[in-house]
């Protein structure tokens, strides 16, 4: 298994966190909290922000940590991986209550934000075509490189490129590895075909030996 930190599939580690980093990467835009709203179809009937529904407030904390994390990594984290700085800096820059955090009661919910962000941000899936895609770009840079990172590095690149939600790193790992190992026995073979029988049969003798 090629180490994750010797590649550049984006994580928590890699990305590391600091103070001055979450308002460049987290701080929701003004047109992102009026796409929460109408993705949530709610109407606020008051221009005080308190008075909004729990539900709403908590469903729009959601969509909007999903939405910054996406943008940072690609691919949705769960929750609970969240660095609390994060949570409390969105909330607090939407007013949200002090002891509101980020959390799903329901699944189906959770995957419905999620459909909602991909759409917002035009990504699509990974099961939705990027397999294939993926296992393409896998060949042909197995052909060029040896190292599994730098198959993989160039595997990041043209997914994101294309606008495909990342998989985890555990499928692309086994994608290069499988991939890799069946480019390197098909050169394998090429070469050995090409090879004359007398010394065919030294190489046969010396694994028998």
């Amino acid at each position: 298994m090629a180490a994750i930190e010797r590649t550049a599939y984006p994580t928590w580690q890699s990305c590391a966190l600091h103070a001055s980093d979450i308002p460049v990467f987290y701080t929701p835009t003004k047109n992102e909290i009026q796409w929460v709203e109408n993705s949530l179809r709610h109407s606020p009937g008051s221009k005080n922000q308190k008075q909004l529904s729990s539900h709403y407030q908590q469903h729009c904390l959601n969509v909007l940590v999903l939405l910054k994390c996406f943008q940072r990594f690609h691919y949705f984290p769960q929750l609970r991986t969240v660095p609390k700085e994060i949570v409390t800096y969105i909330q607090q820059h939407l007013g949200f209550p002090d002891d509101m955090r980020a959390h799903y009661q329901h699944t189906q919910i959770l995957y419905r934000h999620h459909t909602i962000i991909r759409d917002y941000l035009q990504v699509k899936p990974y099961t939705e075509g990027g397999k294939k895609i993926a296992e393409q770009i896998a060949t042909a840079s197995a052909k060029v490189h040896n190292y599994p990172s730098d198959i993989i590095n160039q595997l990041l690149e043209e997914l994101i490129k294309k606008k495909f939600e990342l998989p985890a790193y555990s499928h692309i790992d086994r994608l290069v590895q499988t991939t890799r190992h069946q480019i390197n026995q098909t050169i394998f073979d090429t070469v050995y075909q090409k090879l004359p029988d007398k010394l065919k049969n030294k190489f046969l003798l010396l694994t028998k030996s």
